[in-house]
């Protein structure tokens, strides 16, 4: 009668199902007496009640959807909604990133099974990998690399050709710094690249244009795949009411406006940077400044205190690109337009491309091109961007006369802390190594020179940022196998307190 009648009174599966919830034995029960048809269609009724029901009744909407898989294992829709809403419980948990979290077993065991049993349109398999794909990066942006690296995981065997996933694949193992086959593996991704960016025009590349930047990818490469994005961007919104066109320049009498948009004006590097710029735009009564925050949550001291400098604080996370365009151009009447943010998260490219300000400039919260035809201008100097380098640039380069970076000269600096306050053991060490930058940034080949200088210099240690626990452990194994002992290798915790973090670096 077939693999489903084996399923049904083999005594080991009946056991399982005994285990897992006395509720389903009396749908094995009647399922026994049933025909695989009739089942199949009994499946699916239950998937649509399934469906039906609110987040409200999240646990009976599950139930149904294990005894719609108990009836039909091979059913795609079922397992896709199961696994899907189990994986949706993960952000409304407080839990750690525990790659075997029981959620998130069952969501993996609901779609390995059923790929296993069916043979799922290619279409079918596109947008499982892709929903996996959207999970595993919100994953990532709270601080879950584990679980998103075991979903990207999924993707693949799902389907391992997957272009989207190796690049998912590829980053997240970036970010937890695992460089075991990174060079074959990276090999394989830019192969992938180079074929989407043959195809032309708007394409979500494997590679993201931020990832990109800090890798070994050349600089045409680079403008290729931001090009290739900007265009994807452009492509969503609609160009009905063209916002430009009337907006004249402002008249002698009258303030210059300008936008500053960015989704960093926080507790992040862009705020602290960007702090004495606001100051002066404060002092210049010819300018009228106002901020554009797409940062959805709370900015916290940083963003309170920049609000305090600027004519107008507007929070524009909500808004639709369209509309948002639309206020630029008729609300608020910006001139200028300064973007913060370029290829990095809250970018509102999307809205840029509408063209709501006669001038767009990129600046310093994306240090590449963004490739946008609308970016009128990359805001930087003679030395970070050689004018030798604007080929690789879709923006003009504009240079500032010294430096782009700014920096607050005002800021108060701490007393400096003894060794012991940070961890160092001061009577054996004799020279502190030190960076602070992001994990991401840590690339083997650097690694493997840290390491030799370390070796080469007596009782010197290097100072690190404190990762995630298991980048930690990675960094201390790639240590060990290049002969550095874990003692040489220390790990700063965060401190939240600018002035005191500031203050360590004098040791």
């Amino acid at each position: 009668k077939g693999k489903w009648w084996h399923e049904m009174t083999c005594g080991k599966c009946w056991v399982t199902c005994m285990r897992r919830c006395r509720s389903h034995i009396l749908v094995l029960v009647f399922a026994s007496l049933m025909g695989p048809a009739t089942m199949a269609r009994d499946a699916n009724h239950l998937l649509q009640e399934a469906n039906a029901l609110g987040m409200d009744r999240e646990e009976l909407k599950i139930s149904l959807l294990k005894e719609a898989l108990l009836l039909d294992p091979s059913n795609v829709e079922a397992a896709k909604s199961l696994s899907f809403t189990r994986i949706s419980q993960l952000f409304r948990i407080r839990s750690a990133d525990d790659p075997q979290h029981p959620i998130l077993t069952e969501a993996e065991a609901a779609l390995d099974d059923v790929s296993k049993r069916t043979r799922m349109s290619q279409n079918t398999r596109n947008m499982i990998c892709n929903m996996l794909i959207n999970y595993g990066h919100n994953l990532e942006g709270r601080d879950r690399p584990l679980m998103a690296l075991q979903l990207y995981l999924l993707a693949a065997r799902i389907d391992p050709a997957h272009e989207n996933t190796m690049g998912s694949l590829y980053k997240v193992r970036e970010w937890l710094c695992v460089w075991e086959g990174r060079e074959e593996e990276f090999s394989r991704l830019m192969n992938v690249v180079q074929r989407q960016l043959q195809q032309g025009g708007a394409a979500q590349t494997s590679l993201q244009p931020l990832t990109a930047v800090s890798q070994d990818v050349d600089p045409l490469t680079q403008l290729s795949i931001a090009k290739a994005w900007s265009l994807l961007y452009s492509s969503g919104v609609h160009r009905e009411n063209p916002f430009l066109g009337a907006m004249k320049p402002p008249s002698a009498k009258k303030a210059l406006s300008v936008g500053y948009i960015s989704g960093d004006l926080r507790g992040h590097a862009v705020s602290h940077q960007m702090l004495m710029v606001f100051r002066q735009h404060m002092v210049n009564k010819r300018i009228r400044v106002v901020v554009l925050n797409t940062f959805a949550g709370n900015v916290g001291v940083h963003g309170q205190e920049i609000k305090s400098y600027v004519n107008k604080w507007v929070d524009v996370n909500p808004m639709r690109d369209e509309q948002l365009a639309a206020t630029i151009t008729n609300t608020l009447k910006i001139h200028i337009l300064v973007d913060l943010s370029g290829h990095t998260g809250g970018t509102r490219l999307s809205a840029l491309s509408l063209r709501p300000t006669p001038v767009i400039i990129s600046f310093l919260g994306y240090g590449s091109t963004t490739g946008a035809s609308f970016v009128d201008y990359f805001l930087s100097d003679h030395k970070a961007s050689p004018p030798e380098m604007s080929y690789a640039h879709s923006e003009t380069f504009a240079y500032l006369p010294v430096t782009y970076y700014p920096f607050n000269t005002r800021q108060a600096i701490d007393s400096t802390p003894s060794y012991e306050d940070v961890g160092i053991a001061r009577g054996q060490t004799s020279f502190i190594f030190a960076c602070f930058n992001r994990n991401l940034k840590i690339k083997p080949d650097v690694f493997e020179v840290w390491m030799k200088v370390l070796k080469a210099v007596p009782r010197s240690v290097l100072w690190l940022r404190r990762f995630h626990i298991r980048v930690q452990e990675n960094l201390l194994r790639h240590a060990e196998r290049l002969g550095v002992s874990n003692a040489s290798i220390i790990f700063a915790g965060r401190i939240p307190d600018r002035s005191k973090h500031l203050a360590r670096h004098r040791l």
